[in-house]
Formats: structure tokens, sequence, C-alpha cells
């Protein structure tokens, strides 16, 4: 029979296994990302989803709803709602596509842009003290271990 050190012990040796899953930590990372991103737009009118839309919107440019949800790895369905919604708050505007008429795109307005740029400094904020806490050699290192892990994951 195990005494109860030994029933501790034994616990605490799996949350160590399972801590070491690349898998799980990185679920874990990304889940505590989100989170304290979802903090930082907390005064904003915008969630994080909505958020993640507008700066790849920003990045891409006028885009299908389509492209942008397989860009962002987000549903398509939620794409749209949240286009809606940007649009409700006039950070975005719908265009029809001058090369077929049933597609529509979205795009950035004066005001989604004029959002981001109040909003951004808080994010770009947040990469400098994590670059700054790795340091530069690491963070570089960091980068190029996700890109093997991607190539990893689609092979």
């Amino acid at each position: 029979m195990q005494t109860k050190k030994q029933e501790l012990e034994a616990k605490l040796r799996k949350i160590h296994e399972l801590e070491q899953r690349l898998t799980f930590r990185l679920h874990i990372l990304s889940k505590q990302i989100d989170q304290q991103a979802a903090e930082m737009l907390r005064d904003a009118p915008i969630n994080l989803s909505a958020y993640r839309f507008m700066t790849t919107l920003e990045s891409l440019g006028e885009s299908s709803i389509a492209d942008m949800a397989r860009f962002i790895t987000m549903d398509r369905a939620l794409a749209s709602r949240t286009a809606v919604e940007l649009e409700r708050n006039g950070f975005v505007e719908f265009r029809k596509d001058p090369s077929n008429r049933r597609k529509k795109l979205v795009a950035l307005t004066g005001e989604g842009e004029a959002f981001l740029a109040r909003i951004m400094p808080r994010f770009e904020a947040r990469r400098a003290r994590l670059r700054d806490h790795l340091g530069e050699d690491m963070f570089a290192t960091l980068h190029a271990c996700l890109d093997r892990l991607e190539g990893a994951i689609r092979d």
C-alpha cells in the first residue's frame, strides 16, 4: 500500500510528464497569450478575434472573407460575423469584387486604421518585452523553431 507521500510523488511525476508534452505546453501558452491580449483590449470596442482580423486585413489589404478565414485559421462563419460586427463599428467596409460581382471584399476604413494606430502600441510593447526577455538570439531561434514546427505539421 502506498503512503500519502508516495501517492503525491506519483501525481507530481504525472503532472511533470504532462507538462513536458510539447503540444500541451503550446496549448497552455496560447491560452495565456490570448488571455493577456484580451485584457489588453478590455477597454476597446472589439474582442481578440476582431483585433486579429483587423491586423491581418491591414497586412493583406482588401480581401475576401474566405481568404481572411483561411489566412488566420478562423472558421469562415466566425470571420463573416466578425467582419459584420467590425462594419457596425465603422472599422471595415464591404465592397463588390470587380472581377466577381457575387463576391464581397472587406477593407479597413480610415476609422479602422486610426483605431489600429491607437491600439497597436500596446501589442508592440508586449512584443518588445518578450523579445527583451528572451534576447535577440533566443527570439530568432524561437521563430526558427516555430517555422520548423509549422513545416512538420504540414508534412
